[in-house]
């Protein structure tokens, strides 16, 4: 019996080769390649930004990505197990007709219903900064490469790099449709996406304008279930560069003409169907030649965005070149934030470098990093000082406004102990100018939420830092390392936002300390209070803190500048526990609403432990 198996008349090929992995240098840039990577079972890429772009894609090539946070997606955001399904519907397609002359040979890079028909290879590439990955299938039959690349510009938005390589000695003619599908307009939230997919399509409605290409993706109006105004007046948009296009496609309605030989056209218009944009070139590749298309999409854009857009595909004749200088600017700022934190290291063993690198890379994606070291801005300290405490700060105002506009953490320090006021010097002392830092939370964590504010409304640097108690100490530890002189901060954060019985809350962030609200039709709803396992964190920054200057620990045990946290969380009575140690803690609503009330007219000093004169009760 024959061990060949046909699928018609066409042979079908088990997929060969091993899986290996190794550095390799493509297009000028270094990379970790995995070669046959599609032998492997589909496992999730985090694909990382200097600024606030979020994207994690499937090995199969199925993606989830944004700006910001969840509710801000470009590609709807699902669980890991649905985005490595997703490839099917979402993200990049490509369709590719080689005319040979007397036939023509449809492929379409990386299905899976064409899977074993061809003699293929596929590699998969991330470079060492961990912002770029590249999707390459090599058609050893036809001797065709197809890569694609997501790559983030902090100008333009996330990009999908398209290149066609002809690897033969005989020139090609081919015709490709390539793009990108399943765009989410603006407005379509996280639970939108999940629970009312199928009305929200109904709403979509993309457009085309000529003759630059531009696509626009937009509801008709934001789905609500009241009678009031819901306009959708942000969009994203989506543009191309590269060898000039036959058609625009804003659907897939048209594909299976073109897998048939048939023409196709234009597309101005779609409705009450998922976004899609795709191009239709013709091309005749020489021997050896390369062809490059770019695929740009911005999420949150205005009437005016869009005419800026229109502006600059009209006037500009290079780009290509625009786009890949500021992509590499991305990649130079990245490394230069890494280096903030000494994450770059150059030892014979190359693999533990690259490694280190990405280690403090995330370590400072969720604790954030100093990115103008121990300068302290005036402004920030002032914003910082009022969000806790709104009569101290104006109390106050005039010492505030007569410090200098920059000046060096210790000297300011000093400055508040001069002053003599010991709240003023609590709040200094824990005063944090991080940057970077973004909440822990992917989607094979849901539970965990993640937002990512690098900058103010009106572009500066955003001083700002959220994390859970657990993971924002344990990142802190390893910071302190690089920047020592802030461990008295980190120290007083972490005293200041402990309770008096021991125990912390859930989060903490630069506005503050939060807890868990129970919620009864929640069923992952609980009450989060821990306290005797997180002391080591404690304990390694107290150590860290002697090593360094072990004074100042001296000088604390006799200074009242630390406060409780007050969280409305109650242990209960020891004999209760005896009962029923299974439930032990009480969430009491009537302080928590004391709490929240407290907090809107104080501030963040609001959820501290009072004396009875409504001040901070304070310890050393």
């Amino acid at each position: 019996m024959s061990d060949k198996i046909y699928i018609g008349n066409q042979r079908f090929r088990l997929p060969g080769g091993k899986v290996r992995s190794k550095l390799v240098i493509l297009e000028g840039m270094e990379y970790y390649v995995i070669e046959n990577y599609d032998l492997m079972d589909p496992f999730l890429m985090s694909i990382v930004s200097s600024s606030d772009h979020w994207m994690y894609v499937s090995s199969t090539g199925g993606l989830t990505a944004g700006r910001n946070s969840p509710d801000n997606a470009v590609f709807p955001y699902y669980t890991d197990d649905k985005v490595h399904e997703s490839y099917l519907t979402t993200g990049s397609k490509t369709v590719i007709l080689l005319d040979s002359g007397n036939k023509k040979f449809l492929w379409k890079p990386f299905s899976d219903f064409q899977r074993g028909l061809y003699n293929i290879k596929c590699n998969l590439y991330k470079n060492l900064a961990g912002n770029r990955v590249i999707f390459e299938e090599v058609n050893k039959d036809l001797n065709l490469v197809y890569r694609y690349a997501w790559m983030s510009s902090e100008r333009f938005g996330w990009i999908k790099k398209s290149s066609l390589h002809n690897i033969s000695k005989e020139p090609v003619q081919v015709s490709v449709i390539d793009g990108i599908r399943n765009i989410l307009p603006y407005g379509v939230n996280r639970q939108m996406q999940n629970e009312m997919s199928t009305l929200v399509d109904a709403y979509k409605k993309s457009e085309l304008v000529l003759p630059t290409g531009l696509g626009i993706y937009r509801l008709a109006s934001i789905p609500v279930d009241r009678a009031v105004p819901s306009e959708a007046l942000k969009c994203p948009t989506v543009w191309y560069s590269g060898p000039k296009p036959k058609s625009f496609l804003l659907s897939e309605n048209q594909f299976k003409q073109f897998e048939r030989g048939k023409s196709i056209e234009t597309e101005k218009g779609s409705k009450g169907a998922r976004g899609c944009y795709f191009t239709l070139s013709e091309l005749e590749l020489i021997p050896r030649e390369k062809v490059t298309g770019y695929y740009v999409i911005e999420l949150v854009q205005d009437s005016s965005d869009v005419e800026e857009l229109v502006y600059l595909i009209e006037n500009n004749d290079n780009l290509p070149a625009i786009i890949d200088e500021d992509v590499t600017l991305g990649t130079e700022k990245l490394h230069h934030l890494v280096s903030i934190a000494d994450g770059i290291q150059n030892t014979a063993d190359k693999m533990s470098c690259i490694r280190h690198f990405s280690n403090v890379m995330f370590n400072s994606m969720r604790g954030g990093l100093f990115e103008n070291g121990y300068e302290i801005e005036k402004e920030y300290f002032q914003r910082h000082v009022n969000r806790f405490n709104k009569k101290l700060y104006q109390d106050n105002i005039n010492w505030l406004d007569a410090l200098p506009d920059h000046l060096p953490l210790d000297r300011l320090i000093e400055s508040v102990k001069e002053t003599g006021k010991t709240d003023l010097l609590r709040l200094a002392y824990e005063y944090l100018p991080l940057s970077f830092s973004r909440r822990h939370g992917d989607p094979s964590r849901p539970w965990n939420q993640f937002d990512i504010r690098l900058k103010e409304d009106n572009g500066k640097l955003s001083y700002s830092y959220q994390g859970n108690w657990r993971d924002i100490f344990q990142n802190w530890e390893a910071l302190a390392l690089s920047y020592p002189g802030f461990l008295p901060s980190m120290i007083s954060r972490f005293l200041n936002s402990s309770t008096a019985d021991g125990h912390n809350p859930y989060r903490i962030s630069n506005n503050g300390i939060d807890w868990e609200v129970p919620d009864p039709d929640d069923p992952w709803s609980h009450i989060g209070y821990w306290g005797d396992h997180q002391v080591i964190y404690l304990l390694r920054l107290l150590e860290l803190e002697y090593e360094f200057n072990p004074g100042q620990l001296n000088e604390w045990l006799d200074t009242q500048i630390f406060s409780y946290a007050n969280v409305p969380y109650r242990v209960r009575q020891y004999h209760e526990i005896i009962d029923n140690p299974y439930d032990t803690i009480d969430f009491d609503e009537k302080k928590n609403e004391e709490i929240e009330r407290l907090s809107s007219v104080i501030g963040a000093d609001g959820r501290m432990v009072l004396d009875n004169d409504g001040n901070v009760l304070k310890a050393s």
